[in-house]
């Protein structure tokens, strides 16, 4: 080939070249066009002397690089925290609910959280040894609140995380209105697998720092207003049976539904005087909270009804002895709310109903075993009492997709959508944040 011929060469590759290089340069001057372009109309939105909310929320809904200025803008963020405009409230919890993941300072993100739920993240907000949620326990903190309804939401004050690096997720509710919750900041995908559930359950498989969350306000909307879980159908699903355990008479009805339910309660070689003495001791270990003290509560029973054994001390505490170990004063001892009896229920000596203590201090509960044993539960935890059953169905309904809510049992299922859906809208927040542009345009044809 000539020189020329190869020059000739050159120049039509080199023009070939530069031919293809073309169009990604104008590609890339577009693309640096756009970003100009985008930032400009963000400046401008927030610029306007009345900002328009709903144009904001458009942009940020149809671009993702809106919403990525927005949220690296402190300028921009502080104004829509800053926004007391109570007609633009709804669009500014849907501008929020699109650009909270995007924020990368924790500080602003207690903010943002604040502005959108009405609840106080700052430290020391629930108790003094509480703390400011770090930003990854906020981000999923919002992400639960979003799918609650907002009239249960309105009833939380404050939320607050305790230990960040716990290995599970629990959860406690202060004041009836306050939650703090443990969780692992290194592992938020952590689900329900073993302790509080058994392998069947609906629960297992959920995320665990969602249903804790969810099942904790739960207990705020309960206890504060609702009472959904003192409802009478609800309690008749598992026949719940209350007995407080300090009222004149209600320990010793316990002591004899306990004893008419029971295998065998009082086994032993005892007199017919000697058992009567038995069951006021065990309505009174009950009554006077004392299940450390039950056998020198029996003693105090025999020396009451003149059954001093002729005052003969060491015979008394033989038969005391006696008496504390039949199944009656075991299971009674064992029953006691910090005792957690509940985990392993349902006992063989109990076959057809369970007896225990949900929560120290308070209400002793029975419910039927066929609760338990023959339909699907949402956990285990459930039967601590009628608050939990219903914080644990309250969790697996809002925080389950629409197949795992078909695995709740039919006839609390039933009751859910049928008691506590219609009061509280049927809609969580997320849905009702979706539609201020909808309800803008149907306030202008009105």
């Amino acid at each position: 080939m000539s020189d020329k011929a190869e020059q000739a060469v050159s120049k039509s590759s080199k023009k070939d070249q530069a031919k293809d290089k073309k169009p990604a340069v104008e590609a890339q001057d577009k693309k640096s066009k756009g970003s100009k372009n985008s930032e400009s109309e963000v400046q401008e939105l927030f610029g306007a002397q009345q900002i328009d909310w709903n144009g904001i929320l458009t942009k940020l809904q149809s671009d993702k690089k809106v919403r990525s200025i927005i949220a690296n803008n402190q300028d921009y963020l502080n104004k829509i925290i800053d926004c007391n405009d109570a007609a633009a409230k709804t669009t500014i919890n849907a501008i929020l609910d699109e650009i909270y993941e995007l924020i990368s300072d924790e500080a602003t993100m207690a903010k943002i959280f604040t502005k959108r739920f009405g609840v106080d993240v700052s430290a020391g907000a629930v108790q003094s040894d509480t703390k400011t949620m770090d930003i990854i326990g906020l981000k999923g903190s919002y992400k639960v609140l979003q799918k609650l309804p907002e009239s249960h939401v309105q009833r939380l004050k404050a939320l607050n995380g305790r230990n960040e690096t716990y290995k599970s997720s629990s959860g406690t509710t202060w004041n009836a209105e306050k939650i703090a919750v443990d969780y692992d900041k290194n592992n938020m995908d952590l689900v329900e697998s073993g302790a509080y559930t058994d392998k069947d359950d609906t629960m297992v498989g959920m995320n665990m720092f969602e249903t804790t969350l969810a099942h904790e306000v739960g207990h705020v909307a309960d206890t504060m207003s609702f009472q959904f879980s003192r409802d009478p159908e609800f309690l008749k699903i598992s026949d719940w049976h209350e007995y407080i355990y300090d009222r004149t008479g209600v320990a010793q009805q316990l002591v004899n539904d306990m004893m008419t339910n029971m295998t065998d309660p009082l086994l032993g070689p005892f007199s017919d005087d000697e058992l009567a003495a038995a069951k006021t001791a065990a309505a009174s270990i009950i009554k006077r909270q004392r299940p450390d003290s039950s056998q020198d509560i029996i003693v105090e029973a025999f020396k009451n009804a003149g059954l001093g054994g002729d005052g003969n001390q060491m015979l008394l505490d033989y038969k005391a002895g006696q008496m504390v170990n039949t199944t009656l004063f075991q299971h009674i001892q064992n029953a006691f709310g910090n005792k957690f009896c509940w985990m392993n229920e349902c006992f063989d000596y109990l076959p057809t109903r369970q007896f225990h203590q949900g929560y120290l201090g308070r209400s002793w509960w029975s419910y039927k075993n066929e609760a338990r044993t023959q339909v699907k539960k949402n956990s285990r935890y459930q039967f601590r009492d009628p608050g939990e059953d219903y914080a644990e169905l309250y969790a697996t309904y809002f925080m389950g997709t629409p197949e795992k809510r078909k695995e709740i049992e039919p006839q609390r299922l039933a009751w859910f959508e049928k008691t506590v859906l219609p009061q509280v809208g049927g809609a969580p927040q997320q849905q009702a944040a979706q539609k201020p542009q909808q309800q803008q345009a149907a306030q202008k044809k009105k």
